[in-house]
């Protein structure tokens, strides 16, 4: 099974698809045939094209495996091409749709290329960065709890009046908790808002330190009964902008840029899905 799904890989990195980013220039090297077919040429670089464009996990196979599978499916794709022609499929109207399509969008990303990519320096990212850190804002507060997670409310209330009663949370939630956390007496550390569920978040973030829910909080995962122990300013900063955001962030933008200047510039009528003029 894993050599069917390898040799449709082959077959998507040996065709020609459109992406929405340009494949890197491969490093300048001498360039040989490695075939012909019926005396058209097959270069080596077309191969090493090829196998640019498959799919991570199997870039990593020996290059003798890849360069004959792929070479293969070059040497067919050829085969089927030339007799397309020569069966004068290359007029057909659907191919020349479709070859109309492929070209503006090979056009448009090379319009983007030299439009938006040069825009990406260092200086921009860094400035674009420094913007980002600002419109995050502060960090905000995380709290740490324990919780105990049954499978009915009624449970979740016995256990709060057990609570009421003087009986230790940590131990309860050993005995009682369904969840992963119950060896540790239910505690689940530090965390901020967003990394729970929304029912238990707002349960939590609404008590003090040293509070109990007075009543289940119902989550997918069952009924709940949670304790703030400590509150604190998040120690993850939203300063913390991962690189590759920043990029695409970035670049977005230069994108949305470009596309409403040439929109402003242009003229654009837009009608409805039937053909007939759009209301004003």
């Amino acid at each position: 099974m894993q050599w069917i799904a390898f040799s449709g890989a082959l077959v998507i990195g040996a065709a020609v698809f459109v992406t929405p980013t340009l494949a890197a220039e491969p490093a300048a090297k001498p360039d040989v045939v490695v075939a012909t077919v019926n005396g058209a040429k097959i270069m080596r670089s077309e191969v090493d094209e090829a196998q640019s464009r498959l799919p991570e996990e199997y870039r990593s196979f020996p290059q003798e495996v890849l360069f004959t599978l792929l070479l293969n499916s070059l040497i067919d794709t050829r085969l089927k091409s030339g007799e397309a022609r020569r069966q004068g499929l290359e007029k057909d109207a659907e191919h020349l749709r479709q070859m109309a399509r492929i070209e503006d969008q090979l056009l448009e990303r090379l319009f983007l290329s030299r439009t938006v990519d040069v825009k990406m320096t260092d200086a921009a990212l860094t400035a674009h960065h420094a913007k980002m850190v600002k419109e995050k804002g502060p960090a905000g507060e995380e709290v740490r709890a324990r919780h105990i997670l049954v499978d009915t409310e009624a449970e979740a209330k016995e256990i709060i009046a057990a609570l009421g009663r003087g009986t230790d949370f940590a131990d309860l939630a050993r005995q009682r908790s369904k969840d992963g956390a119950s060896r540790a007496g239910g505690d689940l550390g530090f965390f901020t808002k967003d990394k729970m569920v929304g029912p238990f978040a707002d349960a939590a973030f609404a008590l003090g330190v040293n509070q109990t829910s007075k009543e289940p909080v119902r989550t997918q995962f069952g009924w709940h009964v949670i304790r703030v122990e400590e509150r604190r300013a998040a120690q993850a900063s939203g300063a913390q902008v991962e690189e590759e955001e920043v990029r695409t962030d970035l670049q977005r933008q230069l994108s949305t840029a470009v596309v409403n200047e040439l929109r402003g510039r242009a003229t654009v009528e837009r009608l409805n899905a039937d053909g007939t003029p759009a209301a004003k």
